[in-house]
């Protein structure tokens, strides 16, 4: 898939949508993407004919409608959306990697980190569904929490580090732990065509939105070359900030990488709380990293990395 993509997003923005409202829209209506764009025999050109589709096989959706409304979205806003009239190429633009801060723009960089780990430590083509990689990611951030070590105050060139680790919260689902940050920064990653989702089952995991097919996650050739040339800004922006963080990614691949999903589920039981948590309580808080500058030489050299690319 390409950009175009991003047309959900700005759907829900254009709707009025923000914060955890559209987040909990975007992870909705990409489902309800999902399922539509399986059945369709392709498009010539994703422009018009996709913009199209969107109208009438996803915004009008009663899923998407009803989750407006649950929202409190205007009833003329709600009525464009159930009539298939969202004025999607007006609404559409391409939003650059480097739109984020550098707080959001580290963990989006980890994000792919992690992919490509994945992958080469297991020599698997894809990190095997959205189920196992929501679940790296949070063991990734209980790692930090159970060690002193992810919890550092360090005054460095960047600024403050109050504590390292992804800023996701993760709350219980049915299919475990589980962040909607983390699934639309995913998506976003997709949307600017540095990661590959592939359907690799036709039959879901539990995830959410993974209920009828199984995706596999991969960096694309641009998402390669972003973290090719990447690598030795990373290492030197690493050595002071992310050690601790990366070290603990690199123990959550190891611990998942050979597991089955049923050996995972079983592994969070056994470390966590989360049989007695209710659903949608939080299992794990956001991690709070905070840096301060974003004019010093190490903030360009990553974003004239990701520019460049």
């Amino acid at each position: 898939m390409v950009n175009e993509w991003k047309a959900l997003e700005r759907a829900g923005e254009w709707a009025g949508l923000e914060g955890t409202a559209l987040e909990d829209y975007v992870v909705l209506v990409a489902d309800v993407h999902n399922t539509a764009i399986a059945d369709y025999d392709g498009f010539e050109s994703y422009e018009q004919e996709y913009y199209d589709f969107l109208n009438q096989e996803v915004f009008s959706d009663e899923r998407v409608v009803d989750i407006l409304l649950s929202f409190g979205v205007e009833e003329e806003t709600v009525d464009a959306f159930r009539t298939g009239n969202v004025p999607v190429a007006e609404t559409f633009h391409s939003e650059h990697l480097l739109d984020h801060s550098l707080n959001e723009l580290v963990d989006l960089i980890m994000m792919l980190k992690l992919v490509e780990r994945y992958t080469t430590k297991t020599n698997q083509e894809y990190i095997p569904s959205r189920y196992e990689f929501q679940k790296l990611l949070f063991l990734t951030n209980l790692n930090l929490k159970q060690t002193e070590t992810g919890s550092i105050v360090d005054e460095s060139e960047f600024g403050l580090l109050e504590t390292t680790g992804y800023r996701y919260s993760f709350t219980k689902r049915s299919s475990g732990p589980f962040s909607t940050g983390a699934y639309t920064d995913k998506y976003r990653l997709y949307a600017s065509d540095l990661l590959d989702e592939e359907v690799l089952e036709h039959e879901g995991t539990g995830e959410v939105a993974e209920h009828e097919h199984t995706y596999g996650i991969k960096l694309s050739l641009k998402g390669e070359l972003l973290m090719n040339r990447f690598r030795d800004v990373l290492r030197d922006f690493q050595s002071d900030i992310l050690m601790y963080w990366n070290r603990a990614q690199e123990d959550a691949i190891d611990t998942f990488g050979e597991l089955s999903r049923d050996e995972i589920h079983d592994y969070i039981i056994s470390e966590t709380d989360i049989a007695s948590r209710s659903t949608g309580e939080t299992l794990l808080p956001p991690r709070q990293t905070r840096f301060e500058s974003e004019s010093n030489d190490g903030f360009e050299g990553i974003t004239g990395v990701v520019n460049n690319v």
